[in-house]
């Protein structure tokens, strides 16, 4: 399916969220990134269904960025990522 859609022009696919199939689905994405068989580019998002999960997201994030990295299929955290878990301003301010 990945290759169709690159035969078609597709470039970039953009994933709405996995629900808790995450670890899998990015689990086969890197072992196709790393093989150099992903035909394209995949942004993929973290969905936050319920409530209770807004508890959990922050540390999600982090620990699904560490794998992707960890896996070589995922750049650096920017270096504004650091420790800390606020939110920032509409206007992206942060730390003072």
């Amino acid at each position: 399916m990945l290759q169709t859609l690159s035969e078609y022009g597709v470039t970039t696919l953009y994933d709405a969220g996995t629900k808790e199939f995450a670890d899998t689905v990015y689990a086969f994405l890197a072992t196709l990134e790393r093989s150099g068989e992903l035909p394209l580019r995949y942004e993929g998002t973290y969905r936050i269904s319920t409530p209770d999960r807004t508890k959990i997201a922050v540390a999600e994030m982090k620990r699904l960025a560490i794998a992707g990295q960890e896996a070589g299929v995922m750049a650096q955290l920017d270096a504004h990522e650091h420790e800390h878990d606020h939110d920032h301003d509409e206007a992206g301010g942060c730390c003072g």
